[in-house]
């Protein structure tokens, strides 16, 4: 069989084709190569940068050189609109101008449809100062969601926009995307975490307005406050007077937030302000006063108002004068036939009508009695199917916890709104604060001082205040008050950091007894109770430093006797007496 041969000439020719076809793909690979690494920079310096103004920068300037335009601008969606963010050699008005067959913007058509369009316009465009020949517009993508558009102008040379330059800008589009969303992410967290900071400081300033201690000779306090978020609205202060007066302030503002916080705050001031160093208050004037203010120079939004109930009681007179301006109802229980009455009489919420009257009413008060207020947030509770907690099953408690010491009872309430609605799946949508006060039988030869503190050792100095004052009242020296008052911090210490870790939300009760030949204190704590309450002794020889022993045999090497019990509210109550010499 005969052979073709291939002529030496073409046989040169097709090799000369084959090494020219791959310098060209040589060539395109090493193109490819560098728009790979191109695009590699330009996602790492694009994405590296967090600043939302210097990613838009970086995004226009990096547009412009890979794709030769000469002039462009970065849109961004804000509130449905798109507006231009950075534009460098072009204005909104060449932009406005540029529109698509449908008659939309070309900006926008690009946005909604997110296509890439090149040379969309298809026509010429003057602006002031230059004419638009080319331009390549691209949606800025993440994922699916359109966050904007880049647009560039007039290729250099008169050039105009290919394939690549789609690929390009349709790149440096997402990358921009990733950086833009990272920026805004870190601005939303930037702001919430200075909003937190802000509502953190709000609380500890609203905190510091609340009544640290109080002592007053004849009355059981006790009380609680809950906020529904980091500040809240109810207001609730206890001023004594003196040693047997006494001025009791329970009050929301509507709403809730830094807002009713801030009016909460200046209703203190307004309170303060007005009392001075009175020793004694008209309930129905001071009302009238703190309306006054309110209405003209603080609260301008007819939404906002304040309910408030207000008594001064007077120990010496056995009386309370009360006012209730538009709050829920306080409860009174009379021991001495076991009256019931809800504390209605005032007038309207204050802060809305400037020169409203309001009126006082005297009740008078024996051994036995007790005053319980709340705000709103109490009776508001809901459980599992959206009832109300409400004032019948509130006054039905009252009356069923009449024989509860008044701490006790106040803790029983709490557990007693949280048993409602444990089921609920709801967050607390209200403050919840209760306040309730006993008065107590005199006790003849005796002088007795309560004192209410949260659990914080800054608080250390005003117990340290308080027992001079009881110190200087009642002439106790020091041969007697130094030992006494040392065992008594002692103690105090052990409840704020062993049996609350410095909890301020916990209190520490601290009830003073001066008799004619002793010195008593009473320290309970809301901890957990011991075990052994009532049976465990003290080591005198332990070491009083040690956390098994929380002090105590310091506690009974200063005093004369030492004891411990479970206090009402599941906490412990340290009791020491010391005999007078």
């Amino acid at each position: 069989m005969e052979q073709v041969q291939t002529p030496p000439v073409e046989g040169a020719e097709r090799l000369a084709a084959l090494e020219e076809r791959a310098l060209d793909l040589e060539n395109l690979l090493e193109v490819k190569d560098q728009e790979i690494a191109d695009l590699a920079q330009i996602a790492a310096v694009i994405t590296s940068v967090l600043d939302l103004e210097s990613v838009l920068a970086i995004t226009m300037e990096t547009s412009l050189r890979h794709t030769a335009g000469e002039v462009g601008a970065v849109l961004l969606a804000e509130d449905s609109e798109l507006r231009v963010k950075i534009a460098w050699g072009v204005d909104a008005d060449a932009l406005e101008k540029l529109r698509y067959a449908d008659g939309r913007s070309l900006v926008r058509y690009c946005f909604e449809t997110r296509e890439t369009l090149v040379d969309g316009h298809n026509q010429q465009i003057e602006s002031a100062a230059y004419s638009i020949h080319s331009l390549i517009a691209a949606p800025i993508l993440a994922q699916s969601r359109a966050l904007g558009v880049i647009v560039i102008f007039n290729k250099e040379n008169d050039g105009e926009f290919d394939a690549r330059d789609r690929r390009t800008l349709e790149m440096i589009g997402n990358f921009a995307a990733v950086a833009i969303e990272n920026s805004r992410l870190l601005r939303e967290s930037m702001d919430k975490q200075k909003m937190e900071q802000e509502l953190d400081l709000a609380r500890q300033v609203q905190t510091t307005l609340l009544p640290e201690s109080f002592g007053v000779r004849g009355l059981q306090v006790a009380s609680t406050y809950i906020p529904a978020g980091h500040v809240g609205g109810d207001y609730y202060d206890i001023i004594p007077l003196t040693d047997r007066r006494v001025l009791f302030l329970l009050g929301d503002v509507t709403n809730k937030g830094v807002p009713a916080a801030l009016v909460m705050t200046a209703a203190y001031s307004i309170v303060h302000g007005y009392i001075g160093s009175r020793r004694e208050i008209d309930v129905q004037d001071l009302m009238v006063s703190l309306n006054e203010i309110l209405c003209r120079h603080i609260i301008k939004n007819r939404d906002m108002f304040i309910t408030l109930f207000a008594a001064f009681v007077d120990l010496d007179a056995g009386t309370m004068e009360y006012c209730n301006g538009g709050h829920p109802p306080a409860f009174f229980h009379r021991a001495a036939t076991g009256e019931r009455l809800r504390l209605r009489d005032g007038g309207p919420p204050l802060g809305q009508f400037a020169g409203q009257a309001y009126r006082s009413t005297v009740v008078p008060l024996a051994g036995g009695d007790r005053v319980f207020c709340y705000s709103d947030g109490l009776i508001e509770a809901e459980n599992n199917r959206g009832e109300l907690y409400g004032l019948s099953r509130l006054e039905d408690f009252f009356a069923a916890g009449a024989s509860l010491a008044a701490d006790a009872f106040n803790q029983a309430v709490k557990e007693d709104v949280a048993r409602f609605a444990i089921d609920s799946g709801r967050e607390t949508r209200d403050d919840f604060t209760t306040l309730v006060f006993d008065v107590q039988a005199e006790i003849p030869g005796g002088e007795r001082y309560q004192f209410v503190y949260p659990s914080r050792l800054d608080v250390m100095e005003t117990m340290y205040q308080d027992l001079e004052k009881v110190f200087d009242r009642c002439r106790i020296g020091p041969e007697t008050a130094r030992p006494f008052q040392l065992a008594l911090s002692e103690a105090f210490t052990n409840a704020i950091v062993h049996a609350h870790a410095q909890d301020p939300g916990k209190l520490v009760e601290v009830l003073i007894v001066v008799n004619d030949d002793s010195i008593s204190a009473d320290i309970t704590d809301e901890g957990d109770s011991w075990e052994d309450a009532g049976a465990r002794t003290f080591d005198p020889a332990g070491d009083p430093a040690a956390e098994s022993g929380r002090g105590l045999g310091l506690i009974q090497r200063l005093t004369d006797e030492v004891r411990y019990t479970r206090s009402p509210r599941g906490g412990t109550t340290v009791s020491m007496i010391k005999k007078l010499r």
